[in-house]
């Protein structure tokens, strides 16, 4: 491959790689190396990542995620170069390069513009309201006694004051929370949405864009989770699957899913493993929740 260097506005850092392949050529388990683009004076994120290059690749067709997934999956287990583990690592590298330590992960001028969460709130929305409305959530067929308290939604991991008003579902992790001391990372996907493997894929990304010591200063700064956090920080992964269609081919992902996430974790090592809490599959049907009085998710596998 040839070499390419792109110019951008704004006073961005670029660094030189290889020239980016057509997407169709995109292979999961090759390493990837792709435009590193440090923040602009803006405070704009502009690093394009392997975890991030496979998360724009996938979600697109469920056929080719169960592909993906399988091929992660073996990859894994062979330890392959390009790795889901190795990717994480490069991942994680690129981004400690961001320091946003200074400024909130929102000002207060975007969190005002937000749209409240409400009662009559839609979508992925609805089910982040319904947990914002309770004091704890409890899960069951999980880990024993676990918890956790909703802090917050749509958190953009690099975004910084004066840059973009942020949209409800317009970028950003779906729900912040934390169990006990431990920060939470959330995914929601609805019946119709994405499925797990892909909110899995998120997740990776936004703990390796969340985990960096200087993010870790950056939340503590500004009490993003309520809770004092310390490098390096354990990270609890929830993919939340919200009013699931029994014949969804989603479904058929779960399983995978959950081989993925434990062998990735096997295959982390001990410097990157100490980042990754527990990843769990949650269910709720908002109906239920919302009328019930008891403040429960369920539990579909834990890793």
């Amino acid at each position: 491959m040839s070499l390419c260097q792109k110019r951008v506005a704004d006073g961005a850092t670029v660094i030189w790689t290889p020239a980016p392949t057509a997407e169709a050529d995109y292979d999961p388990q090759l390493a990837i190396s792709t435009a590193t683009i440090l923040p602009n004076q803006r405070g704009e994120s502009m690093s394009a990542t392997p975890l991030r290059k496979l998360y724009r690749s996938i979600g697109k067709n469920l056929a080719q995620d169960k592909r993906t997934c399988n091929e992660m999956i073996a990859g894994l287990k062979r330890s392959a170069e390009g790795n889901l583990a190795s990717m994480f690592a490069e991942s994680l590298e690129i981004n400690s390069a961001f320091d946003g330590i200074a400024q909130p992960f929102l000002n207060a001028t975007s969190s005002k513009a937000r749209k409240k969460l409400t009662s009559g709130s839609r979508g992925d929305n609805r089910i982040v309201y319904l947990l914002s409305e309770r004091e704890t959530v409890a899960v069951i067929n999980g880990p024993r006694g676990y918890a956790f308290r909703y802090v917050g939604h749509q958190v953009p991991p690099f975004r910084q004051e004066g840059v973009g008003r942020p949209r409800s579902g317009a970028g950003g992790i779906d729900y912040t929370a934390v169990a006990g001391k431990t920060p939470v990372l959330g995914e929601i996907k609805r019946s119709g949405d994405k499925n797990a493997f892909f909110a899995f894929v998120q997740l990776l990304t936004y703990l390796s864009e969340m985990a960096t010591p200087n993010q870790v200063m950056r939340a503590t700064k500004h009490k993003e989770f309520g809770v004092p956090l310390k490098d390096p920080q354990q990270f609890d992964l929830h993919v939340l699957l919200g009013d699931l269609n029994k014949r969804s081919a989603t479904l058929g992902l779960i399983e995978p899913t959950r081989q993925l996430a434990e062998l990735f974790r096997e295959r982390l090592g001990r410097q990157h493993g100490r980042l990754l809490g527990k990843t769990l599959c949650l269910e709720m049907n908002s109906a239920a929740f919302a009328e019930s009085p008891d403040s429960t998710l369920g539990c579909l596998w834990v890793a």
